[in-house]
């Protein structure tokens, strides 16, 4: 079984255009990444 990513698509409808866009949104969930993480896991 797959999946698909769709992480891009969903940031782009949100007006986030780079992964370091994630970082304060994530961090208002209690997710505390660094830019670098982030853009490892993207």
């Amino acid at each position: 079984m797959g999946f698909r990513w769709n992480l891009r698509r969903l940031m782009i409808t949100r007006n986030m255009f780079q992964t370091t866009d994630l970082v304060p949104k994530l961090a208002e969930y209690g997710m505390h990444l660094s830019r670098e993480q982030v853009r490892a896991q993207s």
